[in-house]
């Protein structure tokens, strides 16, 4: 029986189960599932890292395809999804011989990740003919691009290039110029890839209005789509039993307990915009804190350091368990190098506001995240300087001591409603609707 339902293609850096992280997965994954369970069938192609072992078990409502993936080492041969490509370590080496062309290859790409921009552009050179082979193959109704990496936007032009009429759509989940406003040769990639896409989805209203500014886009091709919680998975964490206890330490005294729960390094080399150092050496001067460290990478994961521990990178389920333990939940996006605090809220920045604790934001005044705490009464935001992490702090300590931490954080949860994953799955399903018909009007026009 044919199945008439309209069929979307999704190509993305990473998806559910085969993924390097939650986080890079997540805005995706949600989507994909959501648009299955409203009509649409969804295929993903995406290129394949060994299968997660950090997250749950999560439901697959759409036709994964995995290219160059590498095998789970304990999974039978006849088992292994995707193919197994020598790609990746080819990409391994390449990075190798070439760090001293580093300053070039982030010029040539602008990302994040210089290098994730190169290895993607291998992908695609690998994979392309197969990929467009297989949208001829099958009847698809509108292809979406998400990058970072940006440089698989280049998929959109060759698309669109090869078929016409085919709507394509390019999420973004990150400022690409306009993290850092470099105008080299990876503004004019962007500005070029932009020519194709018959629709835009930003992460934010900030950076879709500034989007549509910058490259004169029409707005009503454009969206803000904010990231959001799942209401869904915080419900259900809710409501089972959950055996796990964060591990806080027990004394004679109560203590009050911060936490910052997402991915972060404590290495501080140039460009690490959740550098805690100086966030550090201010806590351990006040013994009556207790502070974790979640989702640390590096050697001191599972150490305990005076009145501050560093937890490695834990389920989603145990963050939550985390952030509901804990007193103030710390944010940190320092950018003094670039322009992305303007633009961003991080990903746990959601899941802070429905967890219903108070709220720390430590980065620059004008950033959103700092005019989110002051709009929605969330909690209290400061720079990242000594003076004010020192007050900033002895303002949370005492506030507590009172038993008033609570009248930090006035914001119903009713306000914040709107920023759940369902409801803005929501508004990208209507977004993605239009933009599927538009384009096939443009179509009947054109004969």
């Amino acid at each position: 029986m044919t199945d008439v339902r309209p069929h979307i293609l999704i190509l993305c850096p990473s998806m559910w189960p085969r993924m390097r992280s939650w986080g890079e997965t997540q805005r995706m994954y949600y989507l994909a599932c959501f648009l299955s369970e409203h009509g649409w069938k969804v295929s993903t192609i995406s290129p394949g890292t060994k299968s997660s072992k950090q997250a749950e078990d999560r439901p697959v409502k759409y036709t994964p395809c995995f290219l160059g993936s590498r095998p789970d080492p304990e999974e039978p041969k006849d088992q292994q999804s995707g193919q197994t490509a020598g790609n990746m370590s080819a990409i391994s080496l390449f990075q190798t011989v070439s760090a001293p062309l580093t300053p070039l290859v982030k010029w040539f790409y602008n990302e994040p990740d210089c290098y994730e921009g190169l290895s993607k552009d291998l992908w695609i050179f690998r994979y392309q003919k197969k990929i467009l082979g297989w949208i001829a193959d099958n009847r698809v109704d509108l292809v979406l691009v998400s990058g970072p990496a940006f440089t698989l936007f280049r998929m959109g032009k060759a698309v669109k290039r090869k078929f016409p009429f085919l709507p394509v759509l390019y999420d973004y989940r990150d400022p690409w110029y306009l993290w850092n406003l470099h105008k080299g040769f990876a503004y004019r990639r962007e500005r070029d890839y932009l020519k194709y896409a018959d629709g835009i989805a930003g992460f934010s209203r900030a950076f879709t209005d500034k989007m549509i500014s910058a490259f004169c886009l029409p707005p009503e091709r454009c969206a803000a789509i904010y990231n959001g919680y799942s209401e869904t998975d915080w419900k259900a964490f809710e409501n089972s039993r959950n055996d796990f206890a964060p591990g806080w330490e027990s004394g004679p005294a109560p203590r009050l307990r911060l936490a910052f729960v997402g991915n972060i390094s404590l290495d501080p080399f140039p460009g690490n915009f959740r550098n805690p150092s100086e966030l550090i050496r201010v806590i351990e001067k006040f013994p009556e804190v207790e502070c974790a460290f979640i989702g640390v990478s590096g050697p001191k994961a599972g150490t305990l350091k005076g009145n501050i521990r560093y937890i490695g990178k834990v389920s989603q389920k145990d963050s939550f368990a985390w952030m509901k333990s804990s007193d103030v939940l710390i944010s940190i996006h320092l950018d003094e190098t670039d322009c992305s605090g303007k633009y961003l809220i991080s990903g746990k920045f959601y899941d802070y506001m429905r967890s219903g604790r108070v709220m720390w934001h430590i980065g620059s005044g004008d950033s959103l995240m700092s005019r989110w705490i002051a709009k929605y009464g969330l909690g209290i935001a400061c720079p990242n300087e000594p003076d004010a992490l020192y007050a900033s702090l002895k303002k949370l300590v005492s506030v507590w001591r009172q038993g008033k931490l609570s009248s930090l954080r006035s914001c119903p949860m009713e306000r914040i409603r709107s920023f759940s994953r369902e409801y803005q799955n929501e508004r990208y399903l209507h977004f993605i609707e239009t933009i599927k018909n538009c384009t096939n009007e443009e179509e009947q026009e054109n004969g």
